[in-house]
């Protein structure tokens, strides 16, 4: 081990390469019962119950399902689905290998549109005329104004999946670039009197129609940014950093009593632990999704994995905890294969990472 750490000192960059990668295979293998100790606490679970525990649960409840399935004249059905077990081990057999960085969803794979209970695939254009939503000829999403048309009006929630992106034109003619894995709410119809409200999950690029009158307020994770008609973007997926950059307009981040003001192109406000800062954004990284490309300037691989994640649809667990602190310089086309990306990353970094098709999983160790 000594001769090795001694070789990765030396100056040839292709032989600290290979020393790392030496040195990361006789690492030892992670504690799976602090691993699991720290996804449950992670996912707000109100018991630190060891493994063994648990499992004894996940068996008498298995147990008691049988029990009333045999019981066939009794009209009482179990509360334990057979989804939600199958969802818990799957959760069990993540925090086995590791901290969890990224958990992909079990989603829909197309872009949808939901009105209070009902969602409607927007690969059928006729269910989607039905709420007032035309797709045109450039593949933009066009909300219409149906102020006259719903007697009692709902919310509109569009619904991106991993791996795409929307166009979308809301009644008041602002135009929103949707992200994967985000969601955009907002009304049939922008009231008269007030301000013209939306709610966004995830991450998008707004080009806000310009109304003196009636401002423009998007309520995020954390935060809210308000305008009058300016070009920016927000970034706000759940248990990640938050993001707002500017580029051209003025608008106003609030988070709790803090207010930041964006004026100048590049102006971006950071929320991270509940905290807000300025900085200079690098607009060509913030804004590299619109072009179809991942771009990463200095991010470090933690956050570069979560982004790769969500845009293949993998979880994402870290083994070690000290393989996340690296920055890195990385670019590459969004269309190419995920084994591509992995081969580039594994080139210009130190951690080694495994491809788990079947269970679809990237495991960074």
């Amino acid at each position: 081990m000594k001769d090795l750490d001694k070789l990765a000192e030396k100056d040839d960059v292709r032989l600290q390469f290979e020393t790392k990668r030496a040195l990361l295979e006789d690492m030892p293998t992670p504690n799976a019962d602090e691993a699991f100790q720290e996804f449950l606490e992670k996912n707000g679970l109100k018991e630190r119950k060891s493994r063994r525990t648990l499992w004894a649960s996940i068996i008498s409840m298995a147990a008691a399902a049988s029990i009333a399935l045999l019981l066939i004249l009794s009209p009482w059905k179990s509360f334990t689905s057979s989804s939600s077990i199958k969802e818990s081990k799957a959760n069990q057999e993540l925090a086995r290998l590791g901290n969890v960085i990224y958990q992909r969803g079990e989603e829909d794979r197309y872009i949808s549109i939901s009105m209070g209970d009902e969602s409607i695939d927007l690969r059928n254009k006729d269910n989607a005329k039905n709420v007032g939503v035309f797709i045109n000829k450039n593949h933009e999403i066009q909300v219409l104004d149906m102020k006259k048309a719903f007697a009692q009006e709902k919310d509109l929630t569009i619904n991106v999946p991993s791996g795409q992106t929307a166009k979308v034109s809301l009644p008041d003619g602002t135009k929103v670039q949707l992200n994967a894995c985000s969601s955009l709410t907002f009304p049939h119809h922008f009231n008269e009197n007030g301000t013209r409200e939306v709610a966004l999950n995830g991450e998008a690029y707004f080009e806000v129609n310009h109304d003196e009158s009636h401002p423009f307020l998007i309520h995020a994770h954390e935060f809210k940014v308000k305008v009058l008609g300016t070009k920016f973007n927000v970034r706000s997926y759940p248990n990640e950093t938050h993001r707002v950059a500017l580029s051209e307009g003025i608008v106003r981040v609030e988070q709790g009593s803090q207010q930041i003001y964006l004026k100048n192109p590049a102006d971006a406000a950071v929320i991270q632990h509940n905290k807000m800062t300025q900085e200079i954004a690098d607009m060509d990284q913030a804004l590299s999704w619109l072009n179809g490309e991942f771009y990463f300037d200095g991010q470090d691989l933690r956050e570069i994995m979560a982004e790769i994640g969500r845009w293949y649809h993998y979880n994402v667990v870290f083994a070690y905890s000290n393989r996340n602190d690296e920055p890195l310089h990385f670019s590459a086309d969004r269309t190419a294969p995920i084994k591509e990306i992995i081969q580039q990353l594994q080139m210009i970094g130190n951690a080694k990472i495994e491809l788990r098709e079947k269970e679809q999983v990237l495991l960074v160790k």
